[in-house]
């Protein structure tokens, strides 16, 4: 599977914004949420736990915050501006 399978059109966003990654892991959870009727504070939990195990930035300002959820298929969501991610390598 590549990349490109995970970038459906129906899972982008292009007007989330977030100040910091809390927020953004908060919004993502929230979208997910509201597309797959997962509680977004399980959804929050399981990105938030994944984000320990090591960062999820991939350099050059990007991320790809991510989880592996039973209740959840891909969901994929550009951010509009970029976010300072302390934690998220290479990524601001």
């Amino acid at each position: 599977m590549q990349l490109s399978d995970y970038l459906l059109p129906e899972n982008v966003s292009l007007d989330l914004a977030a100040a910091s990654k809390r927020e953004l892991i908060v919004k993502l959870a929230d979208l997910a949420s509201k597309k797959t009727g997962v509680d977004a504070s399980i959804v929050s939990a399981a990105l938030t736990s994944r984000e320990t195990l090591g960062s999820t930035g991939v350099g050059q300002g990007v991320a790809i915050p991510h989880a592996i959820m039973d209740e959840l298929t891909a969901q994929s969501v550009p951010v509009r501006a970029p976010v300072e991610a302390d934690g998220f390598r290479g990524c601001r």
